[in-house]
């Protein structure tokens, strides 16, 4: 299994600079081994790669994160106690970076929360 099999997405809306999705992380994935035996807890650089992803495609080019002002894990993410996330994306476009204040939650009970930037990721 490579890193592209730990989660799966699904765009549920866009209008400008708003992207609405649901994502489900494959609690099967290797990943969950190590962190942490007993007890799988997503981890964040995971949940930070969900959504360059979804802004990607929403953008139709591959993107990096260049810079984060703030990146708030608020809460553990189970992926067999939360089976799906809601994911709430609001961006703008800034010469060649994106301003993106995104949001993974479970419900109610928000898991993580990045005001930050990304930029074109073609050189990687």
């Amino acid at each position: 299994m490579e890193l592209r099999d730990l989660f799966e997405h699904s765009i549920v809306g866009t209008e400008e600079g708003k992207i609405i999705a649901t994502a489900r992380f494959n609690k099967e994935h290797p990943v969950y081994l190590g962190h942490f035996p007993g007890a799988p807890v997503t981890p964040g650089v995971c949940q930070l790669r969900l959504i360059r992803a979804i802004v990607s495609e929403v953008l139709g080019k591959p993107l990096m994160l260049g810079s984060a002002r703030d990146i708030k894990f608020l809460s553990m993410h189970n992926p067999f106690d939360d089976e799906e996330l809601s994911v709430e994306i609001s961006y703008r476009q800034n010469g060649d970076a994106v301003e993106v204040n995104a949001t993974l939650a479970d419900g109610e009970r928000k898991v993580l929360k990045l005001n930050g930037e990304y930029r074109d990721g073609y050189g990687l």
